[in-house]
């Protein structure tokens, strides 16, 4: 695959973009009321308030200022897709574009939707945010080492990353 290599802010893009639609399309049962297109045409737009510098650009211009070369963007609402809208390509070298059906590195923005999903089920009472990970774990177990030799690991500190150790000394 031919990828140039990526800005160091590359990677936050599609943070960026996610940060813009959430804050584009709240309150969410708005999206409801709104056609796709309309949807689309609010997320291709500059975002307003300008936060920072960037949100002033279009997605495209966005892209290009960070040396992304490919994108995709789904919308979910009311856990199903209801629309996937893509940018750019997906091999640099064969300038194959990117589809739908592009697959994605989720990378960071997988931790807030992580969290979020792990805070509703804390909600539902489906997760207890302060038990041992090693209750919640179904297929495997995380292993004793001086890491967690003095207090169990719990979800809230997975979820807030508040964990200490040198990873290298447990290897």
């Amino acid at each position: 695959m031919g990828c140039p290599p990526r800005s160091p802010r590359a990677p936050w893009l599609l943070a960026g973009v996610a940060t813009a639609l959430l804050s584009t399309l709240a309150p969410l049962p708005l999206l409801a009321q709104l056609d796709p297109a309309s949807v689309i045409a609010r997320v291709e737009t500059p975002q307003v308030p300008d936060r920072g510098g960037d949100d002033a650009l279009s997605i495209p211009e966005l892209m290009a200022r960070l040396h992304v070369p490919g994108v995709s963007i789904a919308v979910i609402h009311n856990f199903r897709v209801a629309w996937v809208k893509s940018y750019g390509v997906a091999d640099v070298a064969s300038g194959q574009p990117v589809e739908a059906t592009t697959l994605f590195q989720a990378a960071s923005i997988s931790k807030p939707v992580t969290a979020m999903a792990a805070t509703w089920l804390a909600q539902e009472r489906r997760l207890r945010l302060d038990d041992d990970i090693n209750a919640v774990l179904r297929s495997w177990r995380l292993p004793p080492s001086n890491l967690t030799g003095q207090q169990p690991v719990t979800p809230r500190a997975l979820l807030s990353q508040q964990l200490r150790g040198d990873v290298d000394d447990e290897v």
